[in-house]
């Protein structure tokens, strides 16, 4: 048996334990419940701490990923966690970053520096338009189309604001970017409409 097939045997062993449940926390690095591309960037993001000696202290990621990466994402049962190997076997069970778009990245890490605090997002829309400005007005799960998922994003996203529940400054310049669809300056159940509306009409065409 050679190394690859070795390696090949590993990786499928691990998928089959995350399929079965076995091990499946062990890749829901960010502790949201899915397993996907997030997750994988996350460790993308270790790894690059590590390349760069940065400490849990002082990266992007919470220190709570950080350090669960660095001392429990033990996939190839050497004791020793957050190796390279781990890593190669986390993005072959994960699938790398297959699941989500460049877009959806750029948020997420920009979500991850507000909540860290290391620089001042205060006046984050531009940085949020640059990222959206050749996505479709109403795309706000940036897949490449206005369909009612997004609509539903929009009322969840309305229905935090009705209750004063906290929202971060990027996910709020995102919709604010995107969402507006009557462009009043406010985001809410009007906007989710005309998301519909406009699905709808796509659907038909189509």
């Amino acid at each position: 048996m050679t190394n690859n097939d070795v390696l090949r045997a590993v990786d499928e062993q691990a998928k089959a334990d995350c399929e079965s449940g076995l091990t499946s926390d062990l890749y829901d690095i960010n502790k949201d419940g899915k397993i996907n591309g997030f997750d994988t960037y996350s460790f993308i993001l270790y790894v690059s701490d590590l390349r760069n000696g940065i400490t849990a202290e002082n990266s992007v990621l919470p220190v709570d990923q950080w350090n669960f990466i660095d001392t429990k994402v033990d996939l190839d049962n050497d004791d020793i966690a957050g190796t390279f190997v781990d890593f190669t076997i986390f993005t072959y069970v994960t699938g790398f970053l297959d699941d989500v778009s460049d877009y959806e990245l750029d948020i997420y890490y920009l979500e991850l520096v507000e909540k860290k605090g290391l620089t001042d997002l205060s006046d984050i829309r531009p940085y949020i338009e640059k990222l959206c400005e050749d996505k479709e007005t109403g795309d706000v799960d940036f897949d490449g189309m206005v369909t009612a998922a997004d609509a539903s994003q929009v009322l969840h996203y309305y229905s935090q604001l009705s209750v004063d529940e906290e929202v971060s400054l990027v996910t709020e310049s995102m919709m604010q970017y995107m969402a507006d669809c009557n462009v009043d300056g406010i985001v809410d159940s009007v906007d989710a409409s005309a998301i519909l509306a406009a699905y709808a009409q796509n659907s038909v065409l189509s």
